[in-house]
């Protein structure tokens, strides 16, 4: 096949192309759903670290619209819960816990059509998270959460119209915790995997 053949068939299925992925995804959207996976939380201090493996469940809302044939540009938010948990034993007067709590997000998406209502997406925003710890340390009960901010980057895919289907990998960054205004030097990362249902309005 001849170059000026070989762009000729090019540009003729771009053309053809085109007017499919934008009659098969729709323009401006709002949705939401259940968002439910695996939470990983990583505590970090003083060079040392450690991990805890619980489930992530919550919901998310978005709006989002296509700009051109073929990608999508929106802003969503989430609230989420995790069963997370890392906790210690010695006997009935020393034992304790550090549970993940609510985790809120807010960021923008954007992505790309692979196949018409096949959309591959990065994400990035600003997260929330509360952390609580219980302590019973020679009889004596200590409970106090701390919120941390931090940052989320994730990435995913995402397949139909109206109903959604979505899998996603996302990590998440958050600040140093704080007791009465003392730095614990302690902080936390994130890693989820999540499958999510939307539906579009």
């Amino acid at each position: 096949m001849s170059i000026k053949l070989f762009l000729a068939a090019a540009t003729a299925a771009t053309m053809f192309a085109a007017p499919a992925l934008a009659q098969d995804n729709p323009g401006l959207q709002v949705y939401g759903g259940a968002l439910l996976g695996l939470d990983h939380v990583v505590l970090k201090a003083n060079g040392a670290s450690a991990g805890k493996d619980g489930f992530a469940y919550g919901g998310v809302v978005g709006i989002d619209s296509s700009v051109g044939a073929n990608t999508r540009l929106g802003v969503e938010a989430e609230v989420m819960g995790a069963t997370t948990s890392e906790g210690y034993y010695l006997d009935a007067a020393n034992n304790g816990s550090l549970d993940a709590g609510r985790d809120l997000y807010i960021g923008v998406r954007a992505g790309v059509y692979a196949a018409p209502q096949l959309l591959a997406y990065v994400k990035g925003g600003y997260t929330n998270a509360r952390f609580n710890l219980n302590v019973v340390d020679q009889g004596n009960a200590y409970n106090f959460g701390s919120n941390l901010d931090g940052y989320r980057l994730g990435v995913g895919a995402e397949y139909g119209n109206k109903v959604r289907l979505r899998l996603e990998y996302r990590f998440s960054h958050y600040g140093n915790a704080h007791y009465q205004g003392a730095d614990l030097g302690i902080h936390a990362e994130r890693h989820q995997v999540l499958a999510g249902l939307l539906y579009g309005f």
